[in-house]
């Protein structure tokens, strides 16, 4: 979910609409946070199957009519869906997480072989590239070198402005095997990542902070025996990451939670989480900011992703404080832990009648939002 300004746009951006131009049809287009509005850059162009592990990405693309789907990569959905037509090109902006961009590069380095082999059974030509694109602080340079290694020559390159560079790499099918593959963490694999009391905490790669239990969602759970005296009622869990609040939250006997997030990856976590803990009473819900959930809670806990890399602008803070507003029952509370630079105070009065900070420390501050003022 990561927004730039409109004065900070981002530099790669020439050269990706350069790429989704110039790539041979039919493409496949891999977007992950960078690109929240795939309809923008594609402006009526067909024969372009898009995969995003980003809900909003893909809800905005489906709804303007274009081919997508929502998936955290998995193989049967990097395929075209049209047999005789195997994907000629892909086009991949680079990502935040290396683990993430390597395990694109071994999912390109698949799909160009599946439609190398489809066109030698048709007697057809198969171009097979792939179309990288990036910045020199990203890593681009290194990404661009692990991909001749696994997929195949670097056949054209460009460099854009502030360092950006547009890479097109040839399919070799003489590559073949994890020999040559970047490390991608075991990338679909569910592994623990943390303990406590009795609770256990599984993730995987491809969502932010995956690796550890992430010290302000501590800070929120460490004031739950003091604002759960009685049961929490019905939950919402907005950005429920891999489901640690959720689980924290479930020791004090919630009739219902629901868990949301926009990535996939936390999702598939997530769920994995209710399961192993047999929280039957739960949900998890692809969304963005809970947009299309319906119905009241009593309780809303949001650790809101203001961390490194995202905006802080007024808009996505407002958008956390907004869907809380709009999903609270008027009796409930809203709780939510920021960074203790974020004035989530002012602006959490124009919703509700009442902000008391519940806990801080120098990093987070832990603040329980009430009354919410009247909707409409």
């Amino acid at each position: 979910m990561t927004h730039r300004t409109e004065d900070q746009p981002d530099p790669s951006a020439p050269l990706l609409q350069q790429a989704l131009q110039q790539a041979e049809r039919p493409t496949l287009w891999i977007i992950d946070e960078q690109i929240t509005q795939p309809s923008l850059w594609l402006r009526g162009q067909k024969r372009v199957q898009i995969v995003s592990n980003r809900y909003d990405s893909f809800f905005e693309a489906q709804r303007a009519g274009y081919d997508a789907r929502f998936s955290d990569l998995a193989p049967q959905d990097l395929h075209s869906q049209d047999a005789t037509q195997p994907f000629r090109s892909i086009v991949y902006r680079i990502s935040k997480e290396k683990a993430f961009v390597h395990h694109v590069l071994r999912a390109a380095r698949d799909v160009l072989q599946h439609a190398a082999r489809a066109a030698a059974q048709s007697s057809t030509e198969s171009l097979g590239q792939l179309y990288l694109i990036g910045g020199k602080q990203e890593g681009i340079k290194t990404y661009i070198r692990n991909a001749e290694a696994c997929i195949g020559p670097l056949v054209y390159q460009q460099n854009g402005s502030h360092s950006t560079r547009l890479a097109v790499l040839q399919y070799d099918q003489k590559i073949i095997g994890d020999s040559s593959a970047p490390d991608d963490r075991d990338y679909h694999r569910l592994r623990l990542i943390g303990e406590e009391d009795g609770l256990q905490f599984y993730s995987k790669p491809g969502q932010f902070g995956w690796e550890k239990i992430d010290a302000g969602s501590q800070l929120l759970a460490s004031c739950f025996p003091q604002l759960f005296q009685q049961s929490p009622g019905r939950v919402l869990d907005l950005g429920c990451g891999y489901g640690y609040l959720s689980l924290q939250v479930s020791r004090y006997h919630p009739s219902q939670i629901t868990a949301t997030d926009n990535n996939s990856a936390a999702l598939l976590s997530c769920r994995f989480n209710f399961q192993f803990h047999h929280i039957h009473y739960g949900n998890v819900i692809a969304d963005d900011c809970a947009r299309q959930i319906t119905g009241l809670f009593d309780t809303v806990i949001c650790n809101p992703p203001f961390h490194q890399g995202f905006d802080t602008r007024r808009d996505i803070t407002t958008r956390f404080i907004e869907a809380a507003h709009s999903h609270l029952d008027r009796k409930g509370q809203a709780l939510f832990v920021v960074n203790a630079f974020i004035p989530l105070e002012q602006r959490a009065a124009d919703y509700f009648e009442r902000t008391e900070l519940i806990n801080s420390n120098r990093q987070f501050k832990v603040l329980r939002l009430t009354g919410p003022k009247k909707r409409g």
